[in-house]
C-alpha cells in the first residue's frame, strides 16, 4: 500500500511540472491545432514535430488536388487492374467504405466527380452543364470501388471514378497525429482539425487525471 501511495504521489507530482504548449499549422485546407503537455520546450518541439509531419505526409497522399498524389495515381489505374496502396491509405479507405455501407451510400468518397466540377464552377461562377452534371453522377457511387484486405488493393469499376476524401481524411489524420505524439512520449494531447477532434489523456489535474495517476501507481 506504501509504494502504491509513493508511486501515485510520484505521478502526480510529474503531472504538475507539466507545462501547456499550442501549435498550429496548415494543412488538408484547414488549421491544425495540437494543445500537448509535456516537461519542457524540447519535448514538447519534438512532440510538434511528429504531429505535423504526421498530417503533412497524409496530406501529400490523400490529396485529390494533386494528380502526382498516391490517392490520384491509384484512381488512375485502378479501373484497369487493382492498385496495391501503402497501410495508411488503405486504411481511411476501408474505414469510409464501411461508412458509406453502413449509411447506404449517404456517406460516399466516389464523388470526387462532381466535387470537381463543383469546384470548377465555384471558381468560375458559372452553374454546371447539365450533360457534365449526368457524366458525373454516372462516375459516382460506393459500390463503383471494391478494396481487397488482404493485396490491400483498390479496384475501380470504371474510367472516371474518382475519390475525394474530404469527409474523413481530416479525422483520421488527427488520430495519427496523436498517435505520434504518444509514441514521442506525449500522451496528454488533443489535435482539432477543423471541426474534427482527437483527445488523449486528461490534462494535469483534470477530471480523469488523478484517477489514471492512481491506478499507474
Amino acid at each position: 500500500m506504501v509504494a502504491a501511495l509513493t508511486g501515485a504521489a510520484t505521478l502526480h507530482s510529474q503531472a504538475h511540472a507539466l507545462r501547456r504548449y499550442e501549435f498550429d499549422s496548415q494543412h488538408m485546407g484547414t488549421t491544425f491545432r495540437v494543445v500537448l503537455y509535456a516537461p519542457d520546450d524540447t519535448t514538447a518541439a519534438r512532440g510538434r514535430d511528429a504531429a505535423f509531419t504526421t498530417v503533412a505526409d497524409l496530406d501529400n497522399r490523400l490529396t485529390d488536388y494533386r494528380d502526382d498524389s498516391e490517392l490520384m495515381r491509384a484512381c488512375a489505374e485502378a479501373w484497369r487492374h487493382p492498385v496495391a496502396l501503402s497501410p495508411d491509405v488503405f486504411d481511411v479507405l476501408a474505414r469510409g467504405q464501411e461508412f458509406a455501407e453502413r449509411s447506404d451510400g449517404a456517406f460516399d468518397m466516389t464523388v470526387g466527380a462532381l466535387s470537381k466540377l463543383w469546384r470548377h464552377a465555384r471558381r468560375q461562377g458559372e452553374w454546371p452543364d447539365a450533360r457534365e452534371l449526368d457524366d458525373a453522377r454516372s462516375v459516382v457511387g460506393f459500390r463503383l470501388m471494391t478494396l481487397d484486405a488482404s493485396a490491400r488493393t483498390l479496384r475501380l469499376a470504371r474510367q472516371g471514378v474518382r475519390l475525394d476524401l474530404g469527409g474523413i481524411a481530416k479525422g483520421f489524420a488527427a488520430d495519427r497525429a496523436l498517435q505520434a505524439l504518444r509514441e514521442s512520449g506525449i500522451p496528454r494531447a488533443m489535435v482539432v482539425a477543423g471541426g474534427d477532434i482527437a483527445v488523449g489523456d486528461a490534462p494535469p489535474d483534470a477530471p480523469g487525471a488523478s484517477r489514471r495517476s492512481t491506478r499507474a501507481g
